[in-house]
């Protein structure tokens, strides 16, 4: 489900960008031009406003299951790495582990690519704003294209309260888990030196 809301929000934000490449249509100043680009502006500040009302319900709606799922999974994932590394079990067990730990790695890579990818298309859309040519556009467009620009520089990405879910996340949880697994492999091994 929250690959579902995650992946709305990409395609939602691929729409607006989409519609923002196209805004100028003609090079001109005439004011059926200016009308045009107007129009369009609004139409992507409404569109960028209700994608902003949506990343927010995304981001309750991960604040409170998003902590669980990761530490939960951290645990599971720590847990699986530690049964497939350290111990001798048989091979079906082992097997059924390893289908374990994939299921929680490619479910967690799936949602933090996303992500990632929406942070992404934000700078995108930042920076096609600012290849705009807006200051040949009428004085009222202008003020508009300037707050929306404003909007647009601030940092935006999908959040679980203070975790930012983007591919610094997996490099933290990777590093989480190698630390956990050696602790937990240190500690076997002087249990059976005993």
């Amino acid at each position: 489900m929250i690959l579902y809301f995650v992946l709305h929000l990409n395609i939602q934000f691929m729409l607006l960008l989409d519609c923002l490449k196209n805004i100028e249509v003609a090079q001109d100043n005439s004011e059926h031009n200016n009308q045009h680009i107007s129009q369009r502006l609004s139409s992507i500040i409404r569109h960028y406003q209700k994608i902003s009302r949506y990343q927010i319900l995304l981001e309750k709606l991960l604040q409170i299951s998003l902590y669980f799922v990761v530490w939960l999974g951290l645990f599971a994932f720590i847990f699986v790495s530690y049964m497939l590394t350290s111990t001798d079990l048989d091979f079906n067990y082992k097997l059924t582990l390893f289908v374990v730990w994939i299921t929680i790695a490619l479910i967690a890579v799936n949602v933090i690519c996303f992500c990632q990818f929406y942070a992404d298309q934000n700078q995108e859309f930042y920076n096609t704003l600012c290849k705009c040519q807006w200051y040949e556009w009428a004085h009222n467009t202008q003020k508009s294209y300037r707050i929306l620009l404003g909007y647009a520089a601030r940092d935006r990405a999908v959040t679980a309260g203070v975790i930012r879910i983007d591919f610094s996340f997996v490099i933290w949880f990777g590093r989480k888990t190698a630390s956990a697994v050696a602790f937990l492999t240190t500690i076997e091994e002087r249990n059976t030196r005993k």
